[in-house]
């Protein structure tokens, strides 16, 4: 399909995933791995490429992408296309072959099976969607975030940190799929066995799981240090089976982050979950960043996608985690 005179799309391949790091590092000025492409688009388990390049003279130029994510409404699977690693080379910025781009692979998806589009625009790409692909705000989401008070809180060493296995993601799954149908009516991440061995296979970023002693549950996370060594946690999912055991497993992980020099613990969580006040008598607040989290309506689309209530959100469903 022709673009424009000299540009052409096409679907992405494998063997554009060297050529894609080298126009990222154009485009925004640093550098990311081949291996961020593959993963993404080639190791996705729902197996649904929907990543596009502009191409001209041979080299790639442009490209537009979706993440087909697994989401559960209601005991039903519903596949959503997540909106991310978007560029375009700045010597055809400007000529909008990113809109053409962008609604060309908005109709490919809808006709394989996509229910819904979204993401988590930054500032940059933000005012482009709105203005000129039709998408519309979802809601603005603040980091939920406790700080650590290291001198106060009773440290504890009860916890464990460890690098996630498959035979956690396992676990998770097995609990996960005999409580599903029983889950809030909300619209959650899947967390079949073969999307999370994918998604905690990130080639960016290492991921760990938190236990307690003597409680059940889990929580999979992100353990770095921001800057000046001041270590944080970011809560990607957490798998417990009733709000008893939830407050003891996240009460015991803030006495580990006290006793372990971690500063900070931060997730996202919609206030409208049945969990929001448990974590908000932990001391938990709204702090910055805030993200944009932003959809774009496709024929016949479910209204329950457009309203932020009916969304369990979580760090899982964006890669920038």
């Amino acid at each position: 399909m022709k673009l424009l005179n000299g540009i052409n799309v096409r679907r992405m391949n494998r063997s554009d995933a060297p050529f894609l790091s080298a126009l990222f590092s154009e485009v925004y000025g640093r550098k990311i791995s081949s291996s961020y492409f593959e993963w993404r688009f080639f190791k996705n388990p729902l197996k649904k490429n929907w990543a596009f390049v502009a191409e001209s003279k041979d080299k790639i130029k442009g490209l537009a992408t979706l993440t087909p994510l697994p989401i559960f409404f209601e005991g039903e699977k519903l596949i959503v296309g997540v909106s991310g690693a978007s560029m375009v080379h700045p010597s055809i910025q400007r000529r909008g072959i990113y809109t053409k781009l962008a609604n060309h692979m908005y109709d490919v998806a809808y006709d394989e099976g996509c229910e819904f589009i979204c993401g988590f625009p930054n500032n940059n790409s933000h005012y482009g969607r709105i203005k000129k692909l039709g998408w519309f705000d979802i809601y603005e989401i603040p980091n939920f975030s406790k700080t650590t008070d290291l001198s106060c809180i009773e440290k504890s060493t009860d916890g464990e940190l460890t690098l996630i296995t498959k035979s956690d993601l396992q676990k998770i799954n097995y609990n996960w799929e005999i409580e599903k149908k029983v889950s809030e009516s909300l619209l959650c991440l899947s967390q079949e066995i073969l999307f999370l061995d994918w998604r905690f296979n990130h080639p960016l970023h290492k991921y760990y799981i938190f236990r307690c002693k003597n409680f059940e549950g889990e929580v999979l996370i992100k353990y770095f240090i921001k800057e000046e060594d001041q270590k944080e946690i970011d809560i990607l999912l957490i798998n417990s089976k009733n709000k008893k055991e939830l407050l003891k497993l996240i009460q015991c992980l803030i006495s580990f982050s006290a006793a372990n020099n971690i500063f900070k613990i931060n997730m996202w969580l919609n206030h409208s979950s049945n969990n929001y006040q448990l974590f908000e008598s932990l001391g938990f607040k709204h702090e910055s960043p805030i993200t944009w989290f932003s959809g774009k309506q496709i024929k016949g689309t479910n209204s329950i996608f457009s309203h932020y209530k009916n969304w369990d959100i979580c760090f899982a469903m964006s890669d920038i985690y």
